[in-house]
């Protein structure tokens, strides 16, 4: 099975992924910190079907949105996560971890 390992679009994404994590933006209230990462999956066993993979690479990013407003009484939080699996399809996916706003108020 010859399949490329990551894309150009893909490359690029990590890149900018690697640059989020490693120096977090701040501006005013605003702040993206977060991780991004690659796995290596290796399995020391021969798989009971023939068309498994013994290795098996995948890439990950999960940035961390934070913004405050109204002198800090207002705060938004939002964490998406993306993985993208070299050879499991079902392994490649996009959801929202965290998504909430936070009013604090009498």
């Amino acid at each position: 099975m010859d399949r490329p390992v990551f894309s150009l679009p893909t490359l690029a994404l990590i890149e900018l992924a690697l640059l989020a994590s490693i120096a977090p933006l701040q501006a005013n209230e605003f702040e993206l910190t977060g991780e991004a990462g690659v796995e290596q999956r290796y399995f020391f066993e021969d798989a009971l079907l023939t068309e498994q993979e013994r290795a098996q690479a995948s890439i990950y990013i999960q940035p961390e949105f934070f913004y405050s407003w109204n002198e800090g009484d207002d705060r938004l939080v939002i964490k998406p996560f993306a993985r993208i699996d070299q050879i499991d399809d079902e392994r490649s996916h996009f959801d929202v971890r965290e998504f909430h706003w936070l009013h604090l108020g009498e």
